[in-house]
């Protein structure tokens, strides 16, 4: 019997990742990086739309005089996501992204429409982290609707967490790795609801249903009722209604009021409508030291205390991660899940503006303001050199127009600056185009022209 293949006829397509490195300059500033975010959940799409027809077959069925294509081979592409990666040393800071490449153009559109001014390039890998280096995950201590501190003119946690500069010696690394993963936005409002409904009544909202704050209100609650009870044993009255008293309901709600404050905060508010992406957070250190290692893992996980919203609000607590770290991972195996708005991640997707540039002035920048080669300067005849905006070479030439052609070109500079190569360049040009070049040289020997005659066979 034949044996079947089920890679003949069904094909499973893993995403491919690209590494990006980004170079920040004097200019950059965090206000708008909530477009990345909302540009991330676009990313995401339904099983159907993974599953696409390779090859297929024409049908004619005849009673009804129709045509039909049924599929031979089938493929199956499975998800994707987007990773932001700081990798901090004690004399580097280095922002990376990890994004898929069937979304390279869209993303590196908005990154670009973010930061107006920063440089993009391609990398073959990112920093990595030895197995067994420490690594913490942070996560929510309240329920996933209440919300982190949202504020568009600071770039305060992305400050806090290069404090770590400071302890770290020469041989330590630690990194900051938040893995964004595009999810459905239907259950989003039914859950943000109940969540509010809860705040509302005084309820408590812990992420960690059996937490010690969760256990001893339920004591709290308990202890009220026997007090009732004996009371009424006492005084030989027994309360008119059955279960718990209306005086012991009073003493049990304002308990519970003076823990869990029955308000939320404005960023919790304006987060029911906002996009909200899958997030994983996960904290690496590695060092020589061991305990030198924990000491800045648990340090750097402390420095997200300055996003923490007080009343009605959420924070970010560290948990110790013990899975193997894997930054192409769609999901990091593990680690717990938090649905964060495009408003918070606003804080995480963060580059070094003006002042944290003056600060740790050993983070790699653009010193000089980048300009683009004019369009009419891209093409022509004489190429006078090579132009980088954004990571991005461009050719730039003497303009072909007929009046600019008409002009005299001179060339100024100091000795050993490249004005030899220069005209070099510019002869070899005029050669490829079948145009005449002529050289009066007449100081000293001459070694200009002989340079230039050695540059042609």
């Amino acid at each position: 019997m034949k044996e079947i293949k089920l890679s003949n006829y069904f094909k499973v397509i893993h995403p491919e990742y690209i590494y990006l490195k980004l170079t920040p300059n004097n200019s950059i500033e965090n206000k708008s990086t909530d477009r990345i975010a909302k540009s991330i959940s676009t990313i995401f799409q339904g099983v159907s739309r993974h599953i696409k027809v390779d090859e297929g077959k024409l049908i004619k069925l005849y009673p009804f005089k129709r045509q039909f294509i049924i599929g031979t081979k089938y493929s199956y592409q499975l998800s994707e996501k987007v990773s932001y990666f700081i990798f901090i040393e004690k004399e580097s800071v280095e922002f990376y992204f990890v994004i898929p490449k069937n979304y390279l153009s869209l993303l590196k559109e908005k990154i670009k429409d973010s930061w107006a001014n920063v440089t993009i390039k391609e990398i073959d890998s990112i920093p990595i982290f030895n197995e067994k280096a420490t690594k913490y995950q942070l996560v929510y201590s309240q329920e996933n609707a209440l919300s982190l501190s949202i504020d568009k003119r600071s770039s305060e946690l992305l400050n806090s967490n290069l404090n770590i500069i400071d302890v770290l010696e020469e041989s330590d690394k630690v990194g900051i790795f938040y893995n964004f993963i595009p999810t459905n936005q239907f259950s989003w409002k039914s859950e943000y609801k109940n969540t509010i409904q809860k705040v509302r009544d005084g309820l408590p909202t812990d992420r960690k249903k059996v937490s010690v704050n969760f256990v001893f209100k339920f004591l709290i609650t308990i202890i009220v009722g026997i007090s009732d009870l004996l009371g009424e044993v006492v005084s030989g009255k027994p309360s008119k209604k059955k279960g718990v008293s209306t005086d012991s309901l009073i003493q049990m709600e304002r308990v519970i009021e003076r823990m869990n404050k029955s308000v939320v905060s404005k960023s919790t508010y304006s987060k029911a409508t906002d996009i909200i992406l899958n997030t994983q957070i996960i904290i690496l250190s590695e060092s020589v030291d061991k305990l030198r290692e924990i000491n800045h893992a648990k340090s750097l996980s402390q420095s997200f205390e300055v996003i923490n919203e007080g009343d009605g609000g959420n924070s970010l607590k560290a948990k110790y991660y013990s899975q193997k770290f894997n930054p192409n991972d769609y999901i990091l195996k593990g680690a717990e899940i938090n649905k964060i708005s495009s408003g918070e991640c606003q804080n995480f997707i963060a580059l070094a503006g003006r002042k944290i540039l003056d600060r740790f002035n050993f983070i790699d920048k653009v010193n000089t303001q980048e300009t683009q080669v004019p369009e009419d300067l891209r093409t022509g005849v004489m190429c006078v050199g090579t132009n980088t905006y954004r990571g991005i070479k461009q050719e730039a030439y003497l303009s072909t127009d007929k009046e600019y052609q008409q002009l005299t070109l001179v060339l100024c500079g100091p000795t050993r600056s490249g004005k030899s190569i220069l005209i070099q360049n510019l002869a070899q040009n005029a050669m490829q185009h079948n145009e005449c070049c002529i050289i009066f040289d007449f100081i000293e020997n001459c070694e200009l022209s002989m340079e230039i005659a050695n540059v042609f066979p």
